[in-house]
């Protein structure tokens, strides 16, 4: 019996992540500014709720990535950390806002993020990026479904 081939997705799963590709200039640069551009904005007050999400969606990859690299997972524990308060706050009171320890908390994430995203191969940042949009999404839903079920005179109020 003839054995197929493996597929490319097979021969870089097998390939020491070392040797796996990384992620080039152009996108590593464009995360940079996205995580720094969130987090301007959420600063600012200025961010709206797709704002919210993209920087939870953004803490929610790179500690998947942590995860899976085996680094800067307490760093990110924080950042989770940091990104469920933030929701909960979104969820009961529709801010999006950091107090100011969060806000020096947020910047040292999007450092961490910066530098996972240079260390990391793209393989494992995709499956990285998957994971946190799937999560991202299930709590977007629950979150939806929350303000859904609150008062109307609570909604307005918030």
């Amino acid at each position: 019996m003839k054995r197929r081939p493996l597929t490319q997705a097979q021969l870089l799963a097998r390939m020491p992540r070392a040797f796996r590709p990384k992620l080039s200039a152009d996108q590593l640069r464009d995360l940079g500014l996205c995580h720094f551009a969130n987090l301007d904005s959420i600063a600012r007050g200025e961010a709206e709720e797709q704002t919210l999400w993209d920087w939870v969606g953004a803490v929610l990859t790179w500690s998947k990535a942590a995860e899976l690299l085996e680094r800067g997972t307490d760093e990110m524990g924080l950042q989770l950390d940091l990104a469920t308060r933030m929701v909960n706050r979104y969820r009961d009171s529709g801010r999006i806002l950091f107090s100011g320890p969060d806000y020096q908390l947020a910047k040292v994430g999007a450092e961490v993020m910066d530098a996972l995203a240079e260390a990391v191969d793209r393989p494992t940042a995709v499956a990285a990026a998957d994971w946190g949009e799937a999560t991202l999404n299930r709590m977007s839903e629950a979150c939806k479904a929350y303000r859904a079920a609150l008062p109307t005179t609570e909604r307005l109020a918030a």
